[in-house]
């Protein structure tokens, strides 16, 4: 039998790995650059002018940021938006007033009376009830028109005017018919 020797072949080995202590330092930070050389009296008076040009750049930046923020608040006026909303407010007062127009006008046309030919003739369609703050108020079966005593519930001085006039009138033959309702 033949013996290899170490020296004749030489037996591949793993690559080392360096022991911790070992290991290269790490990179050590960049050193701060020189101070100035302070042997010039320049540097003392750069330093208020320095400080002068920084509060006038924060006044500025301050003045900037307070103007962005009341334009950021104002609200964002669409003027066809603005055309149209007052086109329907012109509109809806116009529609008010004829309405108001309308409705005296039926007031005015309306009898307020049962038609003739009915058993009822001579008797008025105003419904009248006390109101449970205790004020008579009707209204008409056939206009639709508001009676109060109160001028202020009523559409005009009229209609207001009127009322002591149709609350007197019967609303059936044998007159005002006051029901007691049975309590439940």
């Amino acid at each position: 039998m033949i013996m290899e020797t170490a020296e004749s072949k030489p037996k591949p080995q793993p690559p080392r790995q360096p022991h911790r202590s070992q290991e290269p330092d790490p990179v050590s930070p960049p050193e701060p650059p020189p101070p100035e050389d302070p042997g010039n009296g320049d540097n003392e008076e750069e330093k208020p002018k320095e400080k002068e040009q920084l509060v006038a750049m924060m006044d500025k930046f301050q003045a900037a940021l307070e103007t962005a923020i009341v334009a950021a608040r104002k609200p964002i006026i669409n003027e066809q938006d603005e055309r149209q909303k007052r086109r329907m407010k012109e509109h809806m007062r116009q529609l008010q007033k004829d309405e108001a127009i309308l409705s005296q006008n039926k007031f005015r046309m309306c009898s307020h009376m049962q038609y003739p030919g009915s058993v009822l003739t001579g008797c008025s369609v105003i419904a009248w009830a006390t109101q449970s703050d205790g004020v008579r108020r009707g209204t008409c079966m056939h206009c639709g028109t508001i009676f109060s005593p109160n001028r202020s519930e009523c559409k005009s001085d009229e209609i207001w005017e009127s009322y002591k006039t149709l609350v007197r009138i019967p609303t059936h033959p044998g007159g005002n018919v006051n029901s007691v309702f049975q309590n439940a």
